[in-house]
């Protein structure tokens, strides 16, 4: 006879607030090394940190006129469910 092995799951911890108002409290510099992450990384484009907004919502567009309109899914909300 086969014998069956209890398995225990353990939760995870829950979230450290102590981390949390970590980050909060280096928001500023965050912030900062964010925006001049972003500034470098489009320094030299045309349309600059549009770009990375633009550029998702274009493919979000070109895939929900494919899929709805020439091959005919039917799938509601298509582009929410793409996201």
């Amino acid at each position: 006879m086969i014998e069956k092995q209890k398995t225990s799951h353990k939760s995870r911890k829950p979230v450290n607030n102590g981390s949390i108002r970590k980050i909060f409290s280096y928001r500023e510099l965050l912030f900062n090394l964010t925006r001049t992450e972003l500034q470098l990384r489009y320094k030299n484009s045309v349309l600059g940190f549009i770009w990375s907004l633009l550029n998702p919502l274009l493919y979000l567009v070109v895939f929900s006129l494919v899929f709805q309109e020439i091959l005919r899914t039917n799938i509601p909300m298509f582009a929410i469910f793409l996201l």
